[in-house]
């Protein structure tokens, strides 16, 4: 098992993140670097998920306070134990 991480932001509060392979990301974790290089972002923007081994395909839909929803592109990542 691997851990997938990362950070989201933007002009309104993110309500979600998701790493859709099979379930839900964490989102909210304390990032005290990011505000120092973004001036008008939050503190708590990174996300993390356990990704279990083998290959999968990542998407990451994020949902903003304001209802907007970003789909970044997927990404094939595989995973070796």
């Amino acid at each position: 098992m691997t851990t997938v991480a990362g950070l989201v932001f933007g002009g309104a509060s993110v309500v979600t993140v998701q790493v859709v392979v099979d379930g839900t990301a964490s989102y909210g974790a304390p990032r005290p670097d990011i505000p120092a290089t973004f001036p008008n972002a939050p503190l708590n923007v990174s996300f993390t998920y356990s990704l279990d081994t083998g290959a999968n395909i990542l998407n990451v839909p994020v949902t903003d306070s304001s209802g907007n929803l970003a789909i970044f592109a997927n990404r094939s990542v595989t995973i070796s134990k």
